[in-house]
């Protein structure tokens, strides 16, 4: 099995790790994951070496194109090497079980997140304040971690709830049911796998 680095948008538990990961299973690879903060950041870490693949979220079902990924491409000299499509399920995470709806005044997460889970949002938590986060994996990684007040929530994966320790208040939050994210594996121009 070969072995190589694949850099993706977002922190661990993000919905581009598990892209990674489903393209690095599909490929037989084994895949050392390499997270950054920004679309930029994740091209700027393929362009220099240190990762020999990247994975950019690059529109969604519900919450359509994602911008900031389009943008960064921009005039880069990039392969697109495969295509991932992600079901983006999202939960609604605490600090701490006891902590009810009534008590958050607050939830964080990416603005893709807030698209996508817009109606349930509104008939769940009217009136609460939204707080753009950089991703979803980072939101949770940071509720747990206190950088959040413990009365914000956070729409996150399962998988990143469960990793940083958070308490599941409400599953599928999204509005969408078959809610999935296309997410483009890339390589530098003329680089081999």
């Amino acid at each position: 099995m070969a072995s190589l680095g694949i850099v993706h948008l977002g922190a661990r538990g993000s919905f581009s790790e598990h892209a990674a990961q489903i393209y690095a299973h599909r490929a037989r690879l084994e895949a050392h994951p390499l997270c950054a903060s920004t679309p930029a950041e994740v091209l700027a870490t393929l362009a220099s070496g240190a990762a020999a693949l990247a994975v950019l979220p690059i529109a969604n079902t519900s919450g359509g194109l994602v911008r900031a990924s389009l943008e960064a491409l921009g005039a880069q000299r990039l392969e697109l090497v495969d295509e991932v499509v992600v079901a983006v399920r999202f939960t609604l995470w605490a600090r701490r079980a006891e902590l009810g709806l009534e008590a958050i005044t607050a939830v964080a997460s990416h603005p893709q997140a807030f698209r996508q889970c817009a109606s349930a949002l509104a008939r769940l938590l009217p009136g609460r304040a939204l707080r753009e986060w950089s991703d979803t994996a980072a939101a949770a990684r940071d509720l747990a971690a206190g950088v959040l007040d413990e009365r914000t929530a956070v729409l996150a994966s399962a998988h990143a709830g469960e990793l940083y320790g958070l308490a599941a208040l409400l599953k599928d939050v999204h509005d969408e049911p078959d809610n999935r994210t296309f997410f483009a594996v890339l390589r530098r121009a003329g680089a081999v796998e």
